[in-house]
């Protein structure tokens, strides 16, 4: 069996990509003249945790990671599609490939560690990916398990359990 990596989001990001024709694709933002933006992936079998949403505390000001239930609430539930992690490129290589200054690099990487992630575990893609073509597409349930998305879906559906942000 092939090793996935996976490109962790969250089910409000759905509808973007639906809207785009069921298509990942490489974020543009925040790039400088040059730079080339980067659809994001992780060999992180469970969750990623750069892709954790954050806030600011209101009593001290300092950002916080949300919980995996506030997540929820807030975003919808938590999702990931696989793609084989032998046709993504490494994090070593790819940040070379990006065109990023030593600086953007050395502050992806510290962002990353002060959250608990492994720069290591990071590969991408500099093309877009159809969701279809993706061999895995799960959702993952409040008991923790990444189950497939078509059964998240279905729960929808059937009314089983609320729209995010119900």
């Amino acid at each position: 069996m092939e090793t996935l990596a996976y490109h962790y989001t969250f089910e409000a990001a759905l509808t973007p990509i639906l809207n785009d024709g069921g298509t990942l694709r490489p974020v543009p933002d925040n790039f400088a003249p040059g730079e080339r933006p980067v659809l994001w992936f992780s060999s992180a079998p469970h969750w990623e945790p750069s892709a954790t949403r954050w806030r600011l505390d209101p009593q001290s000001g300092e950002r916080q990671p949300v919980s995996v239930e506030e997540m929820r609430q807030r975003f919808g539930w938590p999702i990931r599609f696989g793609w084989p992690a032998a046709a993504l490129v490494p994090w070593d290589t790819l940040q070379l490939l990006a065109g990023w200054s030593a600086a953007r690099t050395a502050a992806f990487e510290t962002a990353a560690r002060a959250v608990g992630a492994d720069p290591a575990q990071w590969l991408g893609s500099f093309e877009a990916i159809a969701m279809t073509a993706c061999p895995v597409t799960e959702a993952l349930s409040p008991e923790g398990r990444w189950i497939p998305l078509q059964d998240l879906f279905d729960l929808r559906l059937t009314g089983a359990i609320p729209p995010p942000g119900a």
